[in-house]
């Protein structure tokens, strides 16, 4: 499998799904993950929560399972997690494993694979439509989404879209979100006591994209959507500038306005590793 370059220095974007595919070892800090978050609910308007989120740890530093392995092999990761709101019940899970490189890609439906402990998954992502399935012994998703053409890129203090500083000076990396897809499809898991339930349902959703060079290893991420859909996305640093104070209510307006330009203490050099992002409906 031939995978995509990317550089650091002279930042350049392809299409969103161009980028999709998965990018070769450009540092000993490549990373990259695929992300998606929904609130579906199953035909007489129960709610749940979803997420799965699979991780490529492709440089050395990103991971200690990617010291060591052979140039055509990678380390990798998910995320996956599940909430049944009316039976108050949680799946979470984390499956790692350590791959061939050319099995985490198929070409003739630009489709991310993913296969590692008793998890298997295809996502394929073509013009304004993605197909998602995850299969597992307890949770499996079988979900078509779309309205994958409205794309949204993060913008920073570097002002280069598409492009973020991610803490550290030397930690950069390229970012975009897909920030409304509807979603249509099936749920099946073992629930509360056991039983095995399959649902069929419809929500919505949100996609992000990531990958460069990059170490930072905390972050907060939140989405919160209200009736009036506007959508956007924020960063806050956790460390400010020193001695900046924030007069009362102005963090919140600094994480909701970061669409428009960000706060004046976001433009300044504040070295740090850690910082949250907020994507927001209004």
């Amino acid at each position: 499998m031939a995978t995509l370059s990317y550089s650091i220095t002279e930042p350049a974007l392809r299409s969103p799904v161009a980028e999709w595919q998965p990018h070769g070892k450009q540092s000993e800090s490549t990373t990259e993950w695929w992300y998606l978050t929904a609130v579906v609910h199953d035909t007489v308007g129960n709610p749940y929560f979803l997420v799965w989120c699979p991780f490529h740890f492709t440089g050395e530093k990103a991971s200690p399972a990617s010291a060591g392995l052979p140039r055509d092999q990678r380390a990798i990761a998910a995320m996956t997690g599940f909430t049944d709101y009316r039976d108050n019940f949680r799946i979470g899970d984390f499956p790692v494993g350590v791959v061939n490189e050319a099995d985490t890609w198929d070409a003739t439906t630009n489709s991310l694979r993913f296969a590692a402990r008793d998890y298997k998954s295809e996502w394929s992502y073509n013009g304004d439509t993605m197909h998602l399935t995850v299969t597992s012994p307890q949770l499996s998703y079988d979900l078509r989404l779309t309205g994958a053409e409205q794309v949204m890129y993060a913008k920073d203090k570097l002002g280069i879209q598409g492009f973020i500083q991610e803490g550290a000076r030397e930690d950069r990396s390229y970012y975009y979100s897909l920030p409304r897809v509807e979603i249509v499809g099936r749920i099946t898991y073992i629930g509360k006591g056991g039983v095995r339930r399959e649902i069929d349902v419809t929500g919505q959703g949100w996609v992000d994209r990531q990958w460069g060079d990059f170490l930072t290893k905390s972050w907060e991420w939140s989405s919160v959507r209200f009736f009036q859909r506007r959508p956007g996305q924020s960063v806050q640093l956790r460390q400010q500038p020193p001695g900046r104070d924030l007069p009362e209510g102005r963090r919140l307006h600094a994480m909701a306005g970061l669409l428009s330009r960000p706060p004046e203490w976001l433009s300044q050099d504040a070295p740090a590793r850690s910082m949250a992002i907020m994507g927001l409906e209004l």
